[in-house]
């Protein structure tokens, strides 16, 4: 079992909200090689990798965004057996809104799989088409709402309806979820024409039926109803009487008169002179 190391590092490391993880890796790895009597280090990109368990090539572009942040400063460029010289620094930190564009990783780096976790595509599935089609059907019937409601409002008044017939038609529309277009009122205006009513009465009576809408073959139907004759229960009786002694005249329509009924019904006898006649008592 390896004795486990450790690396002193200024609380600023994790305060610093513009490092980013590689970069966090990278600068923890550069103090835990610091000594008491130094800031100023000089390992490999070799052994940096080696401890932070990144690859070599992530190193350099790790060490040039620390430097323009402000945590390290560099000599030389390594080669030829020879090893940059990092020197520590803790930069004065404001807390940054914003993470600087130097701060950001070159597009040639690539950070590890070990220090990058990606969300499955399972766990992030687009929206069903239905669903999508579902959304699109329910904004549109609210609009067409929404485009109902500001026409009913836009209708005004007719000058020959009450207000009181308005308003009350105007709730009655409301309970039965029809619109209050233009195109009703005049339709509702047209019928009541044909069947000789005003608008305000045609309002009237749809509010008193609780109607959708007004037709005049609807009120002559009602009139026709109304002047329907009816059979009193004089009539009744007399019709059952008839109609066990002839037959034949209970199949006639009932009549609104009594005296109308029998007239119908009288038979005619032809008049027959009488030679003489006997009187009762023997008077003439």
């Amino acid at each position: 079992m390896t004795e486990s190391q450790f690396a002193v590092v200024p609380l600023e490391v994790v305060q610093d909200r513009r490092l980013t993880l590689e970069q966090t890796r990278v600068l923890v790895a550069l103090f835990s090689f610091r000594n008491k009597v130094t800031n100023t280090v000089w390992p490999s990109r070799a052994a940096i990798a080696e401890r932070t368990g990144m690859h070599p090539s992530n190193i350099s572009s790790a060490t040039t965004a620390l430097v323009n942040l402000g945590w390290l400063q560099k000599e030389g460029s390594g080669g030829h057996s020879k090893s940059t010289r990092y020197t520590l620094c803790v930069p004065d930190l404001l807390i940054p809104t914003t993470v600087a564009h130097s701060a950001t990783v070159a597009d040639s780096a690539t950070v590890a799989r070990s220090a990058t976790q990606t969300v499955a595509d399972s766990a992030t599935p687009p929206l069903a088409d239905s669903a999508t089609r579902k959304e699109q059907s329910i904004e549109h019937t609210n609009e067409q709402k929404n485009t109902a409601r500001a026409r009913s409002t836009d209708i005004a008044k007719p000058v020959e309806v009450t207000d009181q017939t308005w308003s009350d038609w105007l709730q009655l529309r409301k309970t039965l979820r029809a619109a209050v277009t233009q195109t009703a009122i005049d339709g509702i205006n047209r019928e009541a024409r044909r069947a000789g009513y005003t608008l305000e009465q045609a309002l009237v009576t749809c509010c008193a039926n609780g109607w959708r809408g007004f037709k005049a073959e609807w009120m002559q139907q009602r009139g026709q109803q109304q002047q329907a004759p009816r059979e009193t229960a004089y009539q009744q009786q007399m019709r059952e009487r008839v109609a066990v002694l002839t037959p034949r005249f209970a199949a006639q329509p009932p009549k609104q008169h009594a005296g109308d009924f029998f007239r119908e019904q009288a038979i005619e006898v032809q008049a027959q002179e009488v030679g003489g006649a006997r009187m009762i008592g023997g008077q003439r």
